[in-house]
């Protein structure tokens, strides 16, 4: 009797354990465990994507050259296989389940994949094309054919979303013909358009990056033409057979920010939160890029960049009680000056905090030197991934999983203390 009392208080324990850090995992951490997701072929990795469980996925490969879509598991990278016949790949996300999107590419050009088809890989040596080109709704257009795709989110019952093009993705410009995707679990494929639907094709674009498990599909679009404001953060319902762009979002029209003319909307969450990166342009220059985050009631916010910096992007937001936005900040992208940074936006706020943190001050040990660039992805635990730079130069994909604050590990102590006094008084009444 008495041993089988004893195991059944060790779960309550636990759940007492979970329950305290279950909150405080769910923000921006004080500290951080920094995993290396070093390439599994090659020199150069990075990490697009992260599970509930914490599974990882990006690419292995050499610089400006072949990639690998990789899989990390406790920070270990498994390549995951091409289609047959490719030679580029990489992956971009991966649901509860471990099912993988991404795409892979019959070939690479000055660095730059073609042939792209947007992929599912249901175990590292199973790809599985698509065909998301070849889908009625998306072959239903006039003009350029869309002749490419890439999948850049799948859910937890396996929806999947992404894009298709015509052209290089890199290059891809209006007039090109570009259009987002839905796929249902059961592989029906609806084509996302702007508000414009096909009016102005192939003169405007829509792109998807992620879903809720609402069916909402975030990402950006732009109607094009002549009375055309520029690209817009966006939302669809993916689970309806029109495709057709909601409710959008509001900007600021603040005179303090009166070049920023793009709202490039990436990923979403559950609260129909959306964000992403605000752009200015002096001609064809890229001046000014500002992140935000938006919702449908309270409208756009700018986010702040680190210190005097003038560059900024946010990528995902989390689903957890207080939202986690992951994203970097610098003085100019690629000039080596970049951090992965986070706010957050507590469910209860209409505005998020527009303060950033630089997650490079926030690790337990740092052995490598990594410099920390970009955060790609969080998960509902506060789990995030990006890229960031070793002192040789090289390109690293990063995981970083939050560290309970200590208060938060004195309480669990507590629960567990008076659990265990409760049985040994309980044992001492029964001598």
């Amino acid at each position: 009797m008495r041993p089988s009392r004893l195991r059944n208080l060790i779960p309550a324990a636990m759940v007492g354990l979970f329950s305290f850090v279950g909150p405080a995992a769910a923000q921006v951490a004080p500290l951080y465990v920094l995993t290396d997701l070093a390439p599994a072929t090659g020199t150069e990795s990075a990490a697009f994507g992260v599970n509930a469980a914490g599974l990882a996925v990006g690419y292995s490969g050499a610089p400006n050259g072949i990639h690998q879509a990789t899989r990390w598991t406790a920070g270990v990278g498994t390549l995951l296989n091409n289609q047959a016949g490719d030679v580029f790949s990489e992956a971009r996300g991966i649901n509860a389940a471990g099912l993988i999107v991404g795409f892979s590419s019959s070939g690479i050009t000055a660095g730059q994949s073609t042939g792209d088809k947007a992929t599912l890989w249901t175990t590292p040596t199973t790809p599985t094309n698509l065909a998301i080109t070849a889908a009625p709704s998306m072959v239903a257009v006039t003009g350029p054919a869309l002749t490419g795709s890439r999948a850049e989110a799948i859910s937890t019952t396996g929806e999947i979303v992404g894009h298709a093009y015509s052209g290089t993705f890199l290059n891809l410009g209006l007039g090109d013909g570009i259009r987002g995707f839905y796929r249902s679990a059961t592989g029906v494929v609806t084509r996302l358009d702007p508000s414009t639907t096909l009016a102005n094709y192939p003169n405007d674009a829509a792109l998807s990056y992620g879903i809720n498990s609402s069916s909402q599909v975030f990402g950006q679009s732009d109607p094009g033409g002549a009375t055309s404001t520029g690209y817009r953060a966006s939302r669809w319902n993916g689970a309806t057979a029109t495709g057709t762009n909601l409710t959008p979002f509001t900007y600021p029209t603040s005179p303090a920010n009166p070049t920023l003319t793009d709202y490039l909307g990436f990923k979403g969450n559950d609260a129909n939160r959306i964000v992403g990166i605000a752009e200015a342009f002096s001609g064809t220059t890229l001046t000014q890029a500002s992140p935000f985050a938006a919702d449908t009631t309270n409208g756009t916010n700018l986010l702040n960049n680190l210190g005097t910096g003038t560059f900024g992007i946010a990528n995902a937001i989390s689903n957890a009680l207080i939202n986690i936005i992951v994203g970097g900040s610098g003085s100019g992208f690629g000039a080596g000056v970049d951090r992965a940074v986070a706010w957050s936006w507590n469910s209860a706020s209409p505005t998020p905090t527009l303060t950033p943190i630089d997650l490079n001050t926030r690790l337990v040990a740092n052995p490598t030197g990594m410099t920390l660039v970009e955060a790609f992805d969080v998960n509902d635990t506060g789990v995030i991934v990006g890229y960031g730079v070793l002192p040789s130069g090289a390109l690293h994909g990063f995981l970083l999983t939050p560290v309970p604050e200590p208060g938060t590990l004195t309480l669990c102590g507590i629960g567990l203390g008076g659990l265990g006094l409760r049985f040994w008084r309980r044992r001492k009444a029964a001598v």
